[in-house]
């Protein structure tokens, strides 16, 4: 069985942003889409790709008529539903009963349907998978979250969503003004960067290729070399000092540290961008970033789950959404849409991952909407002020960013049977050594995921008695604000 289903790369703006332009902000719109033609120029598809017209469709999205883009907004959400709820067991099972009308349906109807959480799609994994693809689409296998927050979630991908990554990612260097041309750094944990002869790369351990990570594929571009984040910070300063990349891509906690590096250098790196991922960069660590490592930081925002979800405009403190991907929404604690100035969770669709569709899945993340449409003319669903889990990593006692990373890395690697009990953890740093790891948990923790966690602490703090207790509770405080799944008594308040 297969059904029709349309796929088109599209997008339009949120139910909470204007559908009319005034005459300067269409003159400031028309402005920034010449500058951005100008910048998609830069761009030279290799001889194989030029026949793909996407990367000049997703330009075109980006300032499309606001009222068209919600006709084809509703249209795109309405086919993905009405997809989910033939195709996918997970959907047929709830959603019997939801009415769809094309005629009339609209954005607002989402808000009749309920959220996804994380739990969900761990328990009914099997389930929320499509029993019959669209034409066109081929199951490239499944990826797993971070697991920051409990067990990982694991969620099925197609080729065509995994291709596309590739997509957002021109759309965003694009959109920051980044020239093709130059060289990069990737400095991420080892499991994310690529192999050197089959094995991971270890610490001060460099590998260099001659093109862009996703991007070679498509473009002519610079080359782009790769370095573990675990390599010590005087050696990371050492190696982009020598080695001179133009843009850097790592974490906000990694950023933070050079940062704090650099500032006793004297004097700036030479570095022409910097994108910040993963983690939350906040004003502070921004400004010392800005400050001391690049004037430029970038940032965006995705999840493994669904793939990249916004970009920062470089024009503003807007968040602009890949509508051809996702679909957000912000809504308040009775689960309405928040009005403008409100903060609110942030739910996303995934409306072009027919393999297991997420619909109204809920981050665990909050933003806030807009109050006016952003002064760079885009017309795209956009967000402000997105709070994440951070971590100040440059403020930590030696060991605990590598201890943290080894709690991570059990979690993600645990056997499911002991895993699936646990729903949220946090571990807590009373002192350099001294941690408690809360596990909110429905059953007694297994012996032998204890023992991986104690073996995580030897590999850091070596053979001195084990400072640490593992703590089961019903429940995790979190009172007053964003739950962060780590807490340090020793880092100095944001």
């Amino acid at each position: 069985m297969r059904l029709p289903l349309v796929w088109t790369f599209r997008s339009v703006v949120g139910i909470n942003e204007l559908c009319h332009l005034s005459v300067s902000h269409s003159l400031v719109m028309k402005h920034t889409l010449y500058q951005q033609q100008q910048e998609q120029k830069r761009w030279i598809l290799h001889p194989h790709a030029r026949h793909l017209k996407v990367f000049d469709q997703l330009l075109h999205n980006e300032f499309c008529d606001s009222k068209q883009q919600i006709a084809q907004y509703t249209q795109r959400v309405f086919q993905f539903i009405h997809y989910a709820i033939h195709a996918v067991p997970y959907y047929r099972d709830r959603q019997s009963s939801y009415t769809l009308n094309s005629k009339c349906f609209s954005l607002d109807h989402l808000t009749g349907l309920p959220r996804l959480e994380k739990h969900e799609v761990q328990t009914h994994y099997t389930s929320m998978n499509t029993q019959a693809l669209p034409s066109g689409f081929k199951i490239a296998g499944a990826i797993k979250s971070s697991g920051t927050t409990g067990e990982p979630v694991k969620v099925l991908y197609t080729e065509n969503s995994l291709q596309a990554f590739a997509f957002y990612k021109q759309r965003e260097y694009r959109s920051w003004g980044l020239n093709p041309g130059k060289s990069f750094l990737s400095l991420r944990p080892p499991s994310d960067l690529p192999l050197l002869k089959g094995q991971r790369l270890k610490k001060g351990q460099a590998l260099k290729l001659s093109a862009w990570r996703y991007l070679g594929g498509y473009f002519n571009t610079g080359s782009e070399l790769y370095l573990s984040d675990r390599t010590p910070i005087d050696l990371i300063v050492e190696f982009v000092e020598t080695q001179k990349p133009d843009y850097l891509l790592t974490m906000a906690g990694t950023l933070e540290h050079m940062a704090l590096a650099y500032s006793g250098l004297g004097h700036r790196s030479s570095m022409a961008g910097v994108l910040s991922i993963s983690q939350q960069l906040t004003d502070s660590m921004r400004g010392l970033a800005e400050k001391h490592v690049s004037a430029n930081i970038y940032q965006n925002y995705g999840l493994n789950e669904v793939g990249l979800v916004a970009m920062r405009c470089p024009h503003s403190n807007h968040y602009h959404v890949h509508n051809e991907n996702v679909v957000i929404e912000i809504i308040n604690q009775q689960g309405q849409p928040c009005q403008p100035g409100e903060q609110g969770k942030l739910l996303v669709t995934n409306v072009s991952n027919p393999a297991m569709p997420l619909i109204r899945y809920d981050t665990d993340d909050f933003a806030t909407v807009p109050e006016s449409p952003c002064p760079c003319g885009r017309t795209q669903q956009s967000f402000i002020k997105l709070r994440g889990r951070y971590r100040r990593t440059a403020h930590l006692p030696e060991g605990t960013w590598e201890f943290w990373d080894n709690i991570v890395n059990v979690f993600s690697d645990a056997h499911p049977e002991d895993m699936h009990p646990i729903k949220q953890y946090q571990l807590h740093q009373l002192t350099a050594d001294h941690y408690h790891l809360k596990l909110k948990t429905t059953e007694p923790v297994a012996d032998r995921l204890k023992q991986q966690i104690y073996r995580a602490y030897k590999t850091v703090y070596g053979q001195r008695s084990i400072n640490l207790q593992i703590k089961p509770m019903a429940a995790i405080d979190s009172p007053g604000k964003k739950f962060q799944n780590f807490v340090s008594d020793v880092v100095p308040a944001e």
